[in-house]
């Protein structure tokens, strides 16, 4: 019996929905590894250094020397197995099929007809980049909340849709967008509790609305997705408040809903190209 290979870094318990996602380094396998039928679809990024990988799935048999960012993909329900003499480092990303579904719905793609194809090996910068997105969130202890997670996960069930679905041809390229009532409702929420964690079901459900139709038109309707709406108005929020003085950058940070002092300052550095310590200055001087 092959010992069990435990993940580096794993998203179970966190506060994710409708993904599952693990960081393996797989030892060298000189007898074939067991991939059981899973209900959900299954994706394999390859890291690290080049491997040659055999797997065995639909009674076919595949051999491929796999790079960085080459992926995997399995359907929900397919059993298979594989091996790689050499060993092999990889990003397992297990999205539900109730996350494909409610996306393919707010995408009015006909749910009926989505079958998720089989793929090994194949090249695809943005599930590879997305994939990086994920892992680097796992590694910073989920600093950016589980709406980030969510949001990702969308893109990536969206993204599936449209290339290796057999329904792709459907997905609409003209999204309908929030009623106007419906998005002044959520960026009112949002406002409202920017210092509280701002999951994209609790926003969604202000709407009576899935998270994923929530989160699919309201990048729709503004060009933003959710997770990045949220974190551009804390930080317009926190200059406010550094500007007016009387708080700390600490207790400016925590106000807004950000992880701490450090996690302010480089997403404001990102968008406003300065730093809390400079706006606080500002206040200073006059």
């Amino acid at each position: 019996m092959l010992p069990v290979t435990l993940p580096i870094l794993t998203s179970r318990g966190s506060s994710w929905n409708g993904i599952l996602v693990e960081h393996y380094r797989h030892p060298p396998q000189k007898d074939y590894v067991d991939i059981f039928p899973s209900p959900s679809c299954l994706l394999t990024i390859h890291l690290g250094s080049p491997a040659v990988v055999v797997q065995q799935r639909a009674g076919e048999t595949c051999r491929r020397v796999q790079v960085e960012g080459d992926i995997t993909l399995t359907p929900a329900g397919l059993p298979g197995r594989w091996r790689c003499q050499e060993g092999k480092e990889v990003l397992n990303i297990w999205l539900d099929t109730t996350l494909i579904s409610s996306v393919a719905e707010a995408s009015n793609v006909n749910i009926n007809c989505i079958n998720i194809q089989n793929h090994f090996a194949v090249r695809d910068a943005q599930v590879h980049h997305i994939g990086l997105a994920l892992k680097g969130e796992l590694e910073a202890g989920g600093m950016n909340g589980s709406l980030y997670g969510h949001s990702l996960a969308s893109a990536l069930a969206i993204h599936l849709l449209r290339r290796y679905a057999s329904a792709a041809t459907s997905v609409t390229s003209h999204p309908r967008g929030l009623p106007q009532k419906d998005l002044r409702g959520a960026i009112a929420f949002i406002h409202d509790h920017l210092a509280e964690d701002l999951t994209l079901a609790r926003i969604a459900n202000e709407l009576s609305i899935s998270p994923s139709h929530f989160a699919y038109q309201f990048k729709a309707s503004t060009g933003y997705a959710p997770h990045q709406y949220i974190i551009q108005a804390r930080v317009e929020q926190a200059k406010r408040l550094l500007l007016e003085g009387g708080m700390t950058i600490g207790q400016v940070a925590a106000s807004v809903g950000f992880f701490d002092q450090s996690h302010l300052t480089r997403h404001m550095r990102r968008l406003l190209n300065t730093t809390p310590r400079l706006l606080a200055r500002k206040h200073e001087y006059h």
